[in-house]
């Protein structure tokens, strides 16, 4: 289609930093978290920020779902899927685990195999359709009920300079505008304070299963490492680099810095989750450090939001 872009190009273009955590929902049992936007959305946006439409798709129906995907790769098309990573036997054990908001592409077919780009992996892999299908239509919530997305069109490209602009100015804005407890640097020390009240709320058992999911929608499902801040930091560094603003390259600089916070993070609950910490003030200890990344954040975004006027 004439467009080239990186990874971190298409993240940050999609708005895709974001961090949000919602105590009262339970996925799969664990109070819902997430360091990013929707995928489908990051996309949607990038594309239509690039000149192009895309468009999507979801199903009651599996075999209409299968169906679709086919139809799509037969007239050349690669198409997302969303799937459920548990069911993806080319996937290492330690990604295998119950979590339905698996985002990968499908380029080819031979036979009964599909040919997929995944990426939390380097290689270009194979997955049966029968795999693929219990993937596409897992029933751990939330379910992926078959979605397909795909690019429709491209038109001519806008100015890749407003779009950029554009682009930092929602993520800023998420993260540091809404009022409410669960968004954005507010949701950070919103878990901060909810690690802190840990050991008096539940049992062990509980504790680990939690600390166990905040670090895997971090560091596992995280692209990157650090829920995304490693990526964001590459975009502000590839946008720094095409704007020719130095106060941007600055900016990347400052975001992989609250990613090294973020990985001590994972780092600290890691070793209470292995009970390698039983000090007394550990779970205190982990909420500081986590509210410290909340205020970190929230001035980053805030001076990121300054330099992009």
């Amino acid at each position: 289609m004439g467009i080239e872009v990186s990874e971190p190009m298409v993240f940050g273009l999609g708005s895709g930093l974001y961090f949000v955590h919602l105590p009262f929902l339970k996925v799969n049992g664990k109070p819902a978290i997430g360091y990013r936007q929707w995928f489908v959305s990051i996309f949607r946006k990038s594309i239509e920020r690039l000149g192009g439409k895309i468009a999507l798709r979801k199903f009651n129906d599996e075999q209409l779902g299968m169906e679709a995907l086919d139809q799509l790769l037969a007239q050349g098309k690669p198409a997302a899927v969303v799937t459920n990573v548990y069911y993806l036997d080319y996937l290492p054990e330690y990604f295998r685990f119950q979590f339905s908001g698996h985002n990968l592409v499908v380029y080819g077919k031979e036979q009964d195999e599909y040919l997929v780009s995944d990426p939390v992996i380097e290689t270009l892999e194979r997955v049966s359709g029968e795999q693929l299908q219990r993937a596409r239509f897992a029933q751990a919530s939330p379910r992926p009920k078959g979605k397909i997305y795909y690019i429709e069109s491209m038109g001519a490209a806008p100015p890749l300079a407003a779009q950029i602009r554009k682009s930092i100015d929602e993520v800023c804005y998420n993260m540091t505008v809404p009022p409410l407890p669960w968004l954005g640097c507010n949701g950070i020390q919103l878990l901060a304070k909810k690690i802190k009240a840990y050991p008096r709320k539940y049992d062990e058992a509980t504790i680990n299963a939690y600390f166990s999911n905040i670090i895997q929608m971090q560091e596992v499902i995280g692209t990157g490492g650090a829920g995304f801040r490693f990526m964001y930091a590459a975009y502000l560094q590839e946008a720094g680099q095409l704007l020719q603003q130095e106060k941007l390259l600055h900016m990347a600089q400052e975001m992989t810095a609250i990613g090294d916070e973020w990985r001590l993070f994972a780092s600290a609950a890691a070793k209470i989750l292995k009970g390698r910490n039983q000090e007394d003030n550990r779970f205190l200890e982990l909420s500081e450090m986590l509210y410290a990344i909340g205020d970190k954040e929230r001035l980053f975004f805030k001076t990121l939001k300054k330099i992009n006027q």
